[in-house]
């Protein structure tokens, strides 16, 4: 009811507003154990859409579910850095933990590759999608 609202009672952006800003998007979606799944959505918000959910299947080397949240986690990771970065302060902490998982979650599982690599193999998805969205062009599987 919105005529029942007491004057001076605090306002809640509407979901409109939240849904049209990536970074709220961005925090709406991250686990409580600071990682992102890989899906549509997020690959949406990240501008990635050209992306199937399927491409780490094509990948056997990403073929496992906990590789594809640490990609889709440093997806995000890059994004903030590269998209959001004049509003770091909003989102440095949840970017902390996000990479603290990841690490945690790569030795816990004796994986030869760091998060560098992972970040490397972002920034490659992040320059294909770019160049094959300026070409007018689909990702191919």
């Amino acid at each position: 009811m919105e005529g029942s609202a007491k004057p001076g009672a605090p306002k809640f952006a509407s979901t409109q507003l939240v849904s049209s800003d990536p970074l709220a998007k961005i925090v709406t979606r991250q686990q409580f154990s600071g990682a992102w799944e890989w899906n549509d959505d997020l690959l949406n918000t990240l501008g990635l859409g050209a992306l199937a959910v399927k491409f780490p299947d094509s990948h056997p080397d990403l073929s496992h579910h906990y590789r594809t949240n640490i990609l889709a986690t440093v997806l995000v990771l890059l994004y903030l850095h590269q998209s959001l970065h004049a509003r770091r302060d909003e989102w440095e902490m949840l970017a902390d933990k996000a990479m603290d998982w990841a690490k945690k979650e790569l030795e816990s599982r004796s994986e030869k590759r760091g998060v560098q690599e992972y970040l490397s193999e972002a920034e490659k998805l992040f320059d294909t999608v770019t160049r094959m969205s300026a070409e007018g062009q689909g990702i191919r599987q």
